[in-house]
């Protein structure tokens, strides 16, 4: 989970930003210690329509306004699952409290953040192919995701159509004829399917990022809305991030956190800890400039991996007008 802390970096109030992050409190959402007051009411093409069906660990998007007193008004709530459909396989290490979960051919990692409400992970891993579930997780470079909120009930109990399912990741094998790709695995046929938004069918081409809701026959994904996913970060956008870094590369002096990449050299300032220190696992902030697919690294510093009750930021992109962020917040 990337978290982020602003410091001195605040911006000149009011401020106005679309923000994303974890579900805390009914009434509230805390982004860095600003309470924003809520409408109660929620933007969703899921089900959701009201704050008080909102649940820990659900990542959301916020738009509002706020200012340096710490109190600010949201004007709008969205939230949206990362994966929907029928869970065919789990493995659950409650020693480790880390495991993974298998739907729509979509591999899930777990961990001891990951909010499980429904069932426990135990009676899940035990028979997963009876539940369904909604995911709301982060995609990572690899096509896989790591769960920050994982929702289930049993095969044939009230949760949406038996048969509706969601899904989003890179699009592969496109075949304009037979209206046919992929995602990472999973095959998805869109003869049925129309463009959400500004999204044209049309526009489908392989490896641009999408999100698919339809309906599953069999193992085969019958999409009946498609629409692109934006990219999470622009050029020369000023980033901070926190999480556990991945994928360490100490002779090309790269790693990742959150599926985001990130590289450092020698300006690079580190704080409360060495170069030496880093490797796959310690967590970290990370504060520089996105380029051509990587994080720039101005600063690395030692990060505390436990989320305050207040709100602790997950990602953070800084622009003169508009800026976004996105913020971690647990109960």
């Amino acid at each position: 989970m990337a978290v982020v802390d602003l410091g001195a970096r605040r911006p000149v109030v009011p401020h106005r930003a679309p923000v994303s992050g974890r579900y805390r409190v009914s009434g509230s959402v805390f982004v860095n210690g600003t309470r924003f007051e809520t409408s109660g009411s929620v933007t969703s093409n899921d089900g959701l329509e009201r704050e008080d069906q909102l649940r820990k660990g659900m990542i959301l998007k916020v738009q509002g306004d706020w200012e340096d007193e710490g109190e600010g008004r949201a004007d709008r709530i969205i939230y949206d699952d990362t994966l929907r459909g029928p869970l065919t396989a789990m493995n659950w290490d409650e020693v480790a409290r880390a495991g993974s979960l298998t739907m729509l051919g979509q591999t899930i990692s777990l961990d001891s953040r990951t909010v499980f409400r429904g069932a426990t992970p135990t009676a899940i891993a035990a028979n997963p192919d009876q539940f369904r579930g909604r995911v709301s997780a982060w995609r990572l470079d690899d096509g896989s995701f790591r769960a920050s909120f994982v929702g289930v009930r049993a095969i044939g109990s009230d949760f949406d159509d038996v048969n509706e399912v969601e899904l989003e990741g890179v699009v592969a094998n496109l075949d304009t004829s037979a209206e046919t790709f992929t995602i990472n695995g999973a095959q998805i046929d869109y003869t049925s399917a129309v463009g959400d938004d500004d999204f044209s069918i049309d526009d489908l081409e392989n490896g641009l990022v999408v999100e698919v809701e339809g309906v599953l026959a069999g193992t085969i994904v019958m999409a009946q809305q498609i629409d692109k996913e934006e990219d999470l970060f622009g050029d020369d956008d000023d980033v901070e991030i926190s999480g556990n870094v991945s994928d360490f590369d100490p002779l090309n002096r790269q790693f990742s956190v959150n599926g985001v990449n990130v590289s450092f050299d020698n300006d690079t300032e580190f704080d409360d800890l060495r170069e030496s220190s880093l490797a796959d696992g310690v967590f970290v902030k990370v504060e520089g400039v996105f380029r051509n697919g990587l994080l720039l690294a101005e600063e690395i510093e030692a990060g505390n991996p436990m989320p305050s009750w207040k709100a602790v930021l997950n990602r953070l992109i800084w622009q003169e007008k508009p800026w976004s962020l996105a913020v971690f917040a647990s109960s």
